[in-house]
């Protein structure tokens, strides 16, 4: 048996602008990914011509991202102090994003070796790759700060999506015949 876990964690912000002024900046307010996977095998003990190994893999991911990018805008000016201090972290025009998805897969495999002589040895297998690709959520938003954008409820949406999902079965059959000269 093979046991994966994963979590990455990430927040900060980039200089996009490439300058010492603040003209334009993109912070990554949270992101967050887990995966989680699981193999379970069985093999032979490899003595003698014939042998086999089989099994089957699990895999599960959650991830999820919330993002914006800000640039010089009117919200210097606004007269809310929350605002103009927000202008002070992120700038005028506000454009956001974030989406979470969900993706689980499971794969059955499994392979049978033939050995003939010490110098022919044959191989049948196959992996039947079942994936399923939930999508929860997609949106994309441009919020102008001067108008107290950053409170959701003041966002310009331009593109939301939720609950899509796409799956698919991929079969991948194998046949080897190895020459190993004495």
């Amino acid at each position: 048996s093979i046991t994966g876990f994963n979590k990455d964690t990430f927040n900060g912000g980039a200089d996009l602008d490439v300058s010492d002024l603040q003209l334009f900046q993109g912070l990554t307010d949270d992101a967050e990914t887990t995966d989680i996977s699981q193999e379970f095998q069985v093999v032979s003990d490899y003595d003698g011509a014939f042998n086999f190994t089989g099994g089957l893999f699990l895999y599960k991911s959650e991830a999820f991202i919330d993002l914006s990018l800000s640039g010089i805008g009117p919200a210097a000016q606004a007269p809310n102090p929350d605002v103009r201090a927000a202008y002070a972290t992120y700038g005028g025009e506000l454009f956001g994003g974030g989406g979470e998805v969900d993706i689980t897969a499971i794969a059955p495999f499994g392979e049978v070796y033939y050995e003939v002589n010490d110098e022919w040895k044959f191989t049948v297998g196959a992996r039947i790759n079942r994936e399923e690709k939930e999508l929860d959520y997609n949106q994309n938003y441009v919020a102008d700060l001067s108008s107290n954008g950053i409170d959701p409820v003041n966002r310009r949406y331009y593109f939301q999506q939720r609950g899509d999902s796409i799956s698919s079965t991929e079969f991948t059959p194998k046949f080897v015949a190895s020459y190993k000269p004495i």
